[in-house]
């Protein structure tokens, strides 16, 4: 009997998931040293860009802007980052990281079907996450020069989500009609062309749609499976 969960997760470029450190650190008995108050200043000017970067746009917020949220100086800033493009780059690595994380704590949980779904629902109504994803998108189109960097940070996201699937598909005891990582990335276009597109015509496209998708092309391999093992 093949257990019902959906056969892909939404992920991709759907990196940012809306988690952010507490601005201040618990109280201890003990002075941070100088590496932990520098990790600290980075991780605070990282949480303010990500806030910064989904409210207003990457293009929208300056340096000053990133720095006064955190609560620090363009000085510290520039202690911590050479420039904008740096920080965008470390805040699209950490997404990835954490996206990773979350989508293997979803698929070792899969085996309960109807929370694994509550889940993706979840993850796929995160605006931030939305916002942050259509941004990285837009940054990558714009900005040539950084293009090989977007790529290589996105292929890691990608490249978790291809395992993923093809774990799946062994699950189901089916073999994958086409490369998996051919579908993995039609799977990324798809999540993405229904937010670009959502951004215009919200009714018309909305939230939780990606998911439906997903269950009925599970369903579809589910029919597939038990007609096999029918033969």
């Amino acid at each position: 009997m093949y257990s019902h969960t959906v056969l892909y997760v939404n992920t991709s470029l759907h990196l940012c998931d809306g988690w952010h450190y507490p601005e201040g650190m618990a109280a201890t008995p003990t002075r941070l040293t100088r590496a932990e108050l520098r990790e600290q200043t980075r991780a605070r000017l990282l949480d303010a860009a990500e806030e910064l970067f989904a409210e207003r746009g990457i293009a929208a917020t300056p340096i000053e802007d990133i720095a006064e949220r955190a609560g620090y100086s363009r000085g510290a800033f520039y202690s911590n980052f050479d420039d904008k493009d740096a920080i965008v780059m470390a805040i699209l690595e950490r997404c990835v990281e954490r996206n990773n994380d979350e989508v293997e704590k979803l698929f070792a949980e899969r085996a309960d079907g109807a929370d694994f779904l509550q889940r993706l629902r979840e993850r796929e109504t995160d605006t931030t996450r939305r916002a942050l994803s259509l941004e990285y998108l837009l940054y990558g189109l714009r900005n040539p020069a950084a293009q090989a960097e977007t790529r290589r940070i996105l292929d890691a996201s990608r490249h978790g989500l291809a395992r993923l699937i093809e774990a799946q598909w062994s699950d189901f005891d089916l073999e994958l009609p086409i490369d998996v990582d051919t579908a993995a990335r039609v799977l990324e276009a798809l999540d993405d062309g229904l937010d670009m597109h959502r951004q215009i015509d919200p009714d018309g496209y909305p939230l939780g749609m990606f998911t439906d998708v997903l269950i009925l092309l599970q369903d579809a391999a589910l029919a597939l499976a038990e007609k096999q093992a029918g033969r």
